[in-house]
């Protein structure tokens, strides 16, 4: 074989691996990481809203799952005392490639939103892998305990900007849903 078609096979094969990776990425394989697209706009000071979010410890409400879903893949409620008490009002700033959310106790978490992931420590529960992205107007968080369950909360804004409301989907030994809504505290 000669110099040329060395050269030529290995640009021939780049190029190969190039429309794959792009292939993949169009068929929706995932966030596209270190991209952050156009998306609304989440910032400012929100307030749990308890009359329109859903009430953990209320199972009676709870919609039975899609037709062909296994019951545990239901709409579960669970108690408030499992730690799922809502934050009563917090904050989200964006800074470069990444929403900060402060808590009303001033206390800050900070999730890149162009996809990439990363790890924290938690106090308590180990470590934890955290993944950000936008889907279309949604922010999504996948947050995975290393040897626990999988949360997924989704943002989104509703009412011209003036709720937002967080979805949350905990997968563990069984699904557990409830969607939580809070008012902005300032206007759009």
């Amino acid at each position: 074989m000669t110099r040329f078609q060395i050269v030529r096979s290995s640009i021939a094969g780049a190029l190969a691996g190039v429309a794959l990776l792009l292939s993949l990425n169009a068929c929706g394989s995932g966030p596209e990481v270190g991209v952050i697209p156009e998306h609304p706009d989440l910032t400012g000071t929100w307030l749990f809203n308890p009359d329109e979010s859903d009430q953990p410890e209320d199972e009676d409400r709870s919609p039975p799952g899609p037709p062909g879903r296994e019951p545990s893949a239901s709409r579960t409620r669970i108690p408030m005392s499992a730690g799922f008490m809502p934050s009563v009002a917090f904050r989200i700033e964006e800074q470069d490639s990444a929403l900060v959310f402060i808590d009303a106790q001033g206390r800050q978490r900070t999730i890149y939103q162009d996809g990439r992931p990363f790890r924290q420590r938690v106090e308590g529960l180990g470590i934890l892998g955290v993944q950000a992205w936008w889907d279309g107007d949604e922010f999504v968080v996948r947050k995975q305990l290393e040897s626990g369950p999988t949360i997924t909360e989704t943002y989104a804004l509703r009412n011209e900007g003036r709720q937002l409301t967080v979805e949350i989907k905990i997968i563990a030994r069984r699904r557990i849903e409830f969607v939580r809504v809070y008012d902005r505290a300032n206007g759009p």
